[in-house]
C-alpha cells in the first residue's frame, strides 16, 4: 500500500476522496442543525433513488432485447 510523503495515512483515503480536514477543524466546527442534516439527508436519498430508478431502467431495456 502506497503512503503519501507527509502523512502515515494510505493513499487510498484521499482517492476515495475522504475527509482530509485537519483534526482541530473538525473538533471546533459547529454541530450541523438538524434542518440542515435533513435537507442533506434528503438530497442523497433523491440521488440514490434516481441512480436506482437508472440502473433498473436500464436492465428491463437490456433484457428485452436478450430474449
Amino acid at each position: 500500500m502506497a503512503m503519501t510523503s507527509t502523512s502515515s495515512r494510505p493513499r487510498r483515503d484521499i482517492e476515495r476522496g475522504e475527509n482530509q480536514a485537519p483534526l482541530g477543524t473538525i473538533m471546533t466546527a459547529p454541530p450541523m442543525s438538524a434542518a440542515t442534516h435533513a435537507a442533506i439527508a434528503r438530497t442523497r436519498t433523491a440521488a440514490r433513488r434516481c441512480a436506482e430508478d437508472a440502473r433498473d431502467r436500464r436492465a428491463l431495456a437490456t433484457d428485452d432485447w436478450s430474449s
